[in-house]
């Protein structure tokens, strides 16, 4: 995933930041490479480079494996159109046999578009509002903020999370 990620100039800072934190990266290709292909021995030490790095290693690639699955639940969300969005979906589960799974940004960004669909109902209605629907509203809004301000600091935080984890 990350030498795709890296062929095709995908751009997203977290991502990026977490690529650029250590070497971790080449320790898990060089352990990817030795799971996957023959080795004559049985004690192999690319395997056990990664292992050593197990404390650092470990919650940096989970948390590099979500962070991609936002993002390419962002991409495939960002598709116009319902139909093509569904297709592609369809399209990626027969390919790849999965898609990117819900994850917490996954999740603000649905509220944030949960928000924009109750908006525009209510404005679609061209009716005078009447205080339950302004009520709905405010609750929208405030809604629409808490959703902005997670996705806001989502990114940061998560980085942020492991680095603290990991004692950066």
């Amino acid at each position: 995933m990350i030498e795709g990620w890296r062929d095709r100039s995908f751009d997203d800072p977290t991502i990026h930041q977490l690529l650029g934190l250590g070497s971790h990266a080449e320790l898990l290709r060089r352990y990817r490479n030795a799971i996957y292909h023959y080795q004559p021995t049985l004690i192999e030490p690319r395997p056990v480079a990664f292992l050593a790095e197990a404390e650092e290693a470990v919650p940096w690639t989970d948390t590099l494996h979500h962070e991609f699955c936002r993002f390419f639940d962002e991409m495939l969300a960002s598709i116009p159109g319902q139909s093509n969005r569904r297709r592609l979906r369809e399209s990626v589960i027969a390919l790849i046999g999965w898609l990117p799974m819900d994850d917490t940004a996954a999740q603000y960004a649905k509220v944030r578009r949960l928000c924009d669909d109750a908006e525009a109902r209510i404005d679609r209605s061209g009716e005078v509002l009447p205080p339950e629907a302004r009520a709905l509203l405010e609750s929208v809004a405030e809604a629409r903020a808490i959703a902005e301000d997670g996705i806001a600091k989502y990114p940061s935080r998560k980085v942020h999370n492991y680095q603290k984890r990991i004692g950066l």
